[in-house]
């Protein structure tokens, strides 16, 4: 048999090999690219920090913001909202199971209230004797975009026949048109607090008039 033909098999496998070899790092660096593009990279994931948490909107008061992604809204009537972490449309919530609450008033206390503290000054405390004693320490003033706003906590303090001994809340604030717009999150014990706290600061950073 003539020498060439000796070795066409043997070529002719390694052009196989090589073909296959092409064909597949082609659609393996398809592959890969596809993964990419639907998977976030550590780098997209690190800027940004609401990656994968829902959007609340309030179309009474014009404003939207972030909440966790296991977290869920129960709305009422007046646009007041509860942000908590059983599903509204499963059970009713038990006060732990309520991480923030938002509220808003336009009445006359919630006027008087946020200008007692907008008048303090930072990390002074306000003792409020009504039905339980509560002393509130205002943290800072500010603005979000235009509107004043207020970050303050509250230790409230109950009799024994009027509920849990403690309460511990953080507010967020703002004025605007002259209604206040209130974000409290609130705990038993200031360790119960500090577990969610983060993600509450978190969420209120994400707040936006629109």
């Amino acid at each position: 048999m003539p020498r060439g033909f000796a070795h066409a098999p043997i070529l002719l496998l390694i052009a196989v090999i090589l073909i296959w070899s092409i064909v597949f790092l082609v659609f393996k660096s398809k592959f890969l690219d596809s993964i990419n593009l639907l998977t976030p990279s550590s780098d997209q994931i690190l800027i940004d920090k609401y990656y994968g948490w829902k959007s609340y909107e309030n179309e009474k008061h014009k404003f939207t913001l972030k909440y966790p992604t296991h977290w869920y809204v129960r709305e009422f009537d007046n646009f007041d909202a509860n942000f908590q972490e059983t599903d509204p449309r499963m059970a009713e919530a038990t006060p732990a199971a309520i991480k923030v609450r938002f509220n808003v008033g336009s009445d006359p206390l919630f006027l008087k209230e946020f200008e007692k503290i907008d008048k303090a000054q930072e990390g002074e405390k306000i003792r409020e004797p009504l039905d339980v004693v509560s002393i509130i320490t205002k943290i800072r003033g500010f603005k979000v975009e235009n509107s004043g706003a207020l970050e303050y906590t509250t230790d409230r303090t109950f009799s024994a026949l009027q509920g849990p001994p403690k309460e511990f809340r953080h507010t967020y604030a703002i004025a605007k048109d002259g209604t206040i717009l209130k974000f409290t999150a609130s705990a038993g014990t200031e360790e119960e607090l500090k577990v969610y706290e983060k993600l509450f600061q978190q969420m209120i950073q994400s707040f936006k008039f629109y």
